[in-house]
């Protein structure tokens, strides 16, 4: 005979049964479309949980040991999950549509400058007096702390970033959807320019770097949210952490070692968007089974992100005396 436990806080009993019914339901049905998994819902389970997670009501029942299972499918430290995966959340339904709609027009964007300035080159055109670029000297047009991310210098410069997006945010929009991900790369792209302007104050800027810094630190946010439910999330790890600190080493090589009239890099606006992709995304990506810790972890990242905003833009509008005379004409 079956014997069950139900955790609940602050919930009707009768509500509480209906819940429990309706997730035993739900179970068998995805036990009966779903038989090629390694782990089944069957009569043989002697012990299921019942487990509540966070405010959305999202209800997960797990075993803790199923009858013939090998061991390696069933941890000390982990219990099988039988209604998440992480894998089984990618999905094109919305599309993911939102990176591929801002490239298009960052290349749109290079193109028309490319063919006023009449140069095709790996380190130009430089749109200098664009109105979309950052400007120091023009920080009072405050939309330049977004656009500048249609501005490119070089075909390596949207080539990279662009390739870069594409593979990093279509996945991530196919799993936490195009909204969660557009707050994250244009936040990202936001933080960039402000992290940019405490660093190098009389430094222009173009790019996109701060969204991609951003989609990469956000990947690292969702292992860490999603850990438990991915396959091989130490690989996802590790390839993330070697990509992101080589990319971030090479920027700052450049920028320090090229000759003194070339165009400095600024490194700061990588870290900023990193920073704000991670702390963000532990707060706006999607967690499939939420604890107590990742609760607490969401709040810390979310008072780190916020704390790092009323910095940089208490900066930018009291210390006037620290950056460029602004140029109104």
């Amino acid at each position: 005979m079956m014997q069950f436990a139900v955790k609940y806080r602050n919930y009707p009993r009768f509500c509480t049964l209906v819940k429990f019914a309706a997730s035993t339901v739900y179970c068998l049905c995805h036990d009966m479309m779903q038989r090629s998994s390694p782990l089944h819902f069957d009569s043989q389970l002697d012990l299921m949980v019942l487990e509540a997670y966070g405010g959305g009501g999202i209800f997960c029942l797990t075993a803790d040991r199923l009858p013939g299972t090998p061991d390696s499918d069933v941890t000390s430290n982990r219990r099988a999950t039988f209604v998440r995966s992480y894998i089984e959340e990618y999905s094109c339904v919305p599309p993911p549509l939102f990176i591929i709609i801002i490239s298009i027009i960052q290349v749109t964007v290079y193109v028309y400058y490319s063919m006023e300035m009449n140069e095709w080159s790996a380190n130009g055109p430089t749109p200098i007096k664009s109105p979309l670029i950052y400007n120091p000297h023009r920080r009072y047009e405050a939309w330049r702390f977004l656009s500048y991310q249609f501005i490119h210098i070089g075909l390596y410069h949207i080539l990279f970033n662009i390739l870069m997006q594409l593979i990093l945010g279509v996945p991530l929009e196919m799993v936490h959807k195009w909204y969660r991900v557009g707050v994250v790369y244009s936040v990202g792209v936001i933080a960039g320019s402000l992290g940019s302007s405490l660093s190098d104050p009389r430094t222009y800027l173009a790019g996109a770097s701060g969204g991609v810094y951003a989609l990469i630190a956000a990947h690292l946010a969702t292992v860490v949210l999603n850990y438990a439910e991915m396959d091989y999330g130490w690989l996802r790890l590790l390839i993330l952490s070697v990509f992101g600190v080589t990319d971030f080493s090479v920027a700052v090589y450049e920028r320090y070692s090229r000759p003194g009239g070339g165009t400095p890099i600024s490194y700061s606006a990588h870290l900023a968007g990193a920073f704000v992709g991670l702390t963000l995304g532990v707060v706006v990506l999607r967690n499939l089974v939420v604890t107590r810790c990742e609760r607490v972890l969401r709040w810390i990242s979310f008072c780190f992100c916020l704390a790092f905003f009323i910095v940089a833009v208490g900066v930018n509008v009291l210390a006037t005396d620290y950056y460029p005379v602004q140029k109104y004409n």
